[in-house]
């Protein structure tokens, strides 16, 4: 059996590694590979059949097996279930875990992985058809490995089509591993060569430990072939955990760039046994001592088998960067032990930086408080030890205390963020008492901070007591400043109530809110708009125009006509007007002919500003319609707005035909270089 096995197996090797005689092979296994299925795998030799069932067991299923191990520890939830399974045929097993496999939600993965292995201990053959199909299930290592095993032994064939037909990963890794051992025993190179054109997962696995008579042959090998240097490092690993002195003296005489990283995993390992002698290893070998994440794993190991040692060793340093490196990690580990943090000071009395940088980080300096820090005016380090402390007292609730402190701090730019996230964090839990705080603060960039952090988070959770404590600030530039945005805030929410209450205050606070409200509720803000503003002055205010373009041009996204009636019966000056040509902007992007023939409709003497916004809308689509309708414009402004839209449109299209137009035109001679001009 031997000899056949080795001889397939160096032919698949072949066929992976592009030897002329592979193709015939491929032809071979591509047929082996589609029959492996059908192949005639019983039950295991030895393995127990269940007993028939007697009429009066019921047998589990999987709600009365989950139902069975609730709340249970794992380890007794096991012995339930296996305890449940054994009258169980096996027929009934595999049924059982079919209908798991179908079971998207895998409630209980024990119970999944109980189930498997009782049929894999029963019927490898189905437990293994399973894991096939079923990417989730837990693979029954031991089971699959013993199935492959016996297989390889009758019909290596087989067991190879097998393993290749199966997409790489954990599965494909257990069957390879099955096929290399009977390899191994004949021939460890080839064992590897068929490993490594297989791709099988370490390979070596327990094989070195088992078969300690093929590392000689083997350390040469992956010394001397490139062709196994993907391998070098396994091959030490597995080495290393049972003769890790061999394994480095091994790897030092690598030549390949892993060496260093091998090296490195070598010590690692003699270091859990032996961290002082990992240490003198290291610094014989060709790096030395610039791994430093090697020097942060043995240094505490090192300490705790020997600290005279260890310093010893640690002030005989050469490389400075090292050195330091390696007394910063002793200072941590010493902070809670004085006498010894002592020794390494006296140590280092010939190094007086080193010294005092060990000094430094063995006695870290205490943190901030608020009585230390208290009248400081930030700088360097500072700003971020107040901010830091800001941070801290509002996590811990000791808002009272940072209250104070904040009060004891010099006016600064640089305290202005703490501040204002101090307050937000005081208003998740107590915005009155907050605000109360914020509206007393002295300097006046503090208290503006502090009110528009705070303001943010109590304007959502309770817009309306935000407003009326909004209302009771002074009207200076912070009082403003906080009603516009707690108005924006509110506007989001409620816009019809904030419109109210927007509306007795200033014109900016109205400004904030209805410029909100009209992008969220435009109709309502129409139905309102009458009520805001009143007075003829009021229709003539930028607040006006404002709210009134915004209205309209949101409401004619929603409906065209509708937005139109209701700017028309607006009273005559600018809101109308600017409303107008908003909503035949927006009209005219929706539906240009639409837009065009309600323009048309207008009374000439009242057609200006709503022509102005078509044209800026089809001034990129339709030029020389837009040309007309500009011509077709009487006020010199509302003309001008239309012709400075349609040029800079038309000068990327086709600069030509506009300058064509120009000339032709009746416009004054003024206007015509203007815009002449613009077309260069």
């Amino acid at each position: 059996m031997s000899e056949r096995y080795v001889k397939t197996c160096i032919l698949v090797l072949a066929v992976g590694l592009g030897v002329g005689a592979g193709a015939k092979w491929l032809s071979q296994s591509s047929a082996l590979s589609n029959q492996w299925r059908a192949l005639p795998f019983g039950p295991l030799p030895g393995a127990s059949s269940a007993a028939a069932t007697p009429d009066a067991v019921e047998l589990p299923t999987i709600a009365s097996l989950e139902l069975l191990i609730r709340d249970k520890l794992e380890v007794r939830a096991e012995l339930l279930i296996t305890e449940a399974l054994k009258p169980c045929p096996t027929s009934h097993i595999e049924k059982l875990c079919r209908q798991y496999a179908s079971d998207d939600t895998k409630r209980s993965l024990q119970l999944w992985s109980v189930l498997v292995q009782e049929l894999a201990a029963r019927d490898s053959e189905k437990a293994l058809a399973i894991a096939l199909n079923d990417p989730t299930a837990p693979v029954p290592e031991a089971e699959i490995s013993r199935h492959f095993r016996q297989l390889v032994a009758s019909n290596p064939d087989a067991a190879i089509a097998q393993m290749r037909a199966l997409e790489r990963g954990h599965l494909r890794d257990i069957i390879g591993k099955a096929i290399v051992e009977p390899l191994y025993q004949e021939s460890p190179t080839v064992a590897l060569q068929f490993a490594i054109a297989e791709r099988i997962a370490d390979p070596l696995a327990g094989l070195l430990e088992k078969y300690p008579e093929s590392i000689p042959l083997l350390a040469a090998a992956l010394r001397d072939n490139q062709q196994f240097a993907s391998l070098q490092q396994v091959f030490a690993r597995e080495w290393g955990t049972f003769d890790a002195d061999a394994a480095l003296d091994w790897a030092q005489t690598l030549k390949s760039g892993s060496s260093g990283q091998i090296t490195s995993d070598l010590l690692t390992t003699i270091s859990y046994k032996d961290p002082l002698r990992a240490f003198d290893q290291m610094a014989e070998t060709s790096f030395a001592y610039r791994n430093l994440s090697l020097l942060e794993e043995m240094i505490p190991r090192m300490m705790q088998r020997d600290f005279e040692a260890t310093l010893s060793r640690l002030t005989a340093l050469s490389v400075s960067q090292n050195r330091w490196y390696a007394f910063t990690l002793m200072a941590e580990l010493l902070r809670d032990d004085p006498l010894k943090a002592a020794a390494v000071a006296g140590a280092l009395e010939d190094d007086g930086p080193l010294r005092r940088h060990f000094e430094e980080k063995v006695n870290p300096p205490v943190p901030p408080t608020t009585e230390s820090l208290a009248g400081t005016r930030p700088s360097g380090v500072q700003e971020d030890q107040i901010t830091t402390l800001l941070f801290t007292l509002a996590e811990e609730t000791r808002f009272d205390d940072g209250a104070k402190f904040i009060g004891s701090l010099p006016g600064s730019p640089l305290n202005l963020y703490g501040i204002e996230q101090f307050a937000r964090q005081w208003a998740g839990s107590a915005p009155q008492k907050a605000a109360e705080w914020a509206s007393t603060l002295e300097v006046e960039g503090y208290r503006k901070s502090a009110l528009a952090g705070l303001i943010d988070i109590w304007g959502y959770a309770d817009a309306a007591a935000a407003a009326a404590f909004a209302s009771e600030l002074p009207d200076d530039a912070t009082g403003q400043h906080i009603k516009a945005r707690i108005a924006g805030l509110w506007a989001q929410q409620k816009p019809l109530e904030a419109l109210q209450w927007a509306a007795k205050e200033s014109e900016r606070t109205l400004l904030s809110a209805a410029n909100i409200a009209a992008m969220n509720e435009p109709v309502a803000v129409a139905g309102q708009f009458s009520q805001l503003f009143s007075y003829a002055d009021d229709l003539s205010s930028d607040a006006a125009v404002t709210v009134a373009s915004q209205v309209a041009e949101n409401w004619a996204k929603l409906d065209p006509t509708a937005s139109l009636t209701w700017v028309q019966n607006l009273p005559q000056g600018r809101a109308r007007d600017e409303a107008e040509s908003f909503t035949l902007r927006v009209w005219a992007a929706l539906d240009s002919h639409a837009a065009s023939e309600a323009v048309t409709q207008m009374p000439v003497d009242r057609r200006d500003p709503a022509a102005t916004g078509l044209v800026q809308a089809i001034a990129a689509t339709d030029p020389e319609a837009a040309w007309e309708w500009s011509m077709a414009i009487e006020d010199e402004e509302w003309r001008k707005r239309a012709l400075d839209t349609l040029i800079w449109n038309w000068q990327k299209s086709d600069p030509e035909r506009a300058l064509e137009r120009i000339v032709e035109s009746s416009l004054p001679a003024k206007i015509k270089a203007n815009l002449t001009e613009r077309l260069k």
